[in-house]
């Protein structure tokens, strides 16, 4: 996302010098053909706004994501076993007993790379549970 971000950054920054200085490309060689662009305070405020867009991207990957992994004190992973909607909540509960000692927690639901869901709970397992008959849960409910 940030590649993408970033060459949008500069494509738009180019874009933008592009049809300031059109002006004075058509003075120093033979006019080009068609409109020339319009260049406008309202043009330059839309480009503003989008390049500010496309910078926090940049910088959100930059400052934030990367250094996620050091903003958290452990990271446990449960992964779906048995068969049948009753068997995975037992399974979860065992597993969220045995290895979470806290009450309260930020708890984070993947596919494949992509995060789902991010909540937290005040007060044990019921809150990330409730979420298993959800439909973007699909892999861990029962059909």
């Amino acid at each position: 996302m940030a590649k993408h971000a970033a060459h949008a950054f500069d494509r738009k920054l180019e874009d933008l010098f592009w049809d300031r200085t059109h002006w004075l490309r058509n003075q120093v060689r033979a006019p080009s053909r068609g409109k020339a662009p319009t260049f406008s305070r309202l043009k330059v405020n839309k480009a503003i706004a989008e390049l500010k867009a496309l910078t926090t991207k940049c910088l959100l990957r930059k400052h934030a994501i990367d250094r996620f992994p050091d903003l958290f004190d452990q990271k446990k992973q449960w992964h779906v076993s048995g068969h049948g909607a009753d068997k995975k909540r037992k399974a979860f509960v065992t597993w969220f007993d045995m290895s979470i000692p806290h009450s309260n927690c930020v708890y984070v639901f993947w596919a494949g790379k992509k995060c789902r869901y991010v909540g937290r709970t005040l007060n044990g397992k019921g809150r990330p549970q409730s979420h298993f008959d959800r439909n973007w849960f699909g892999g861990y409910r029962e059909s």
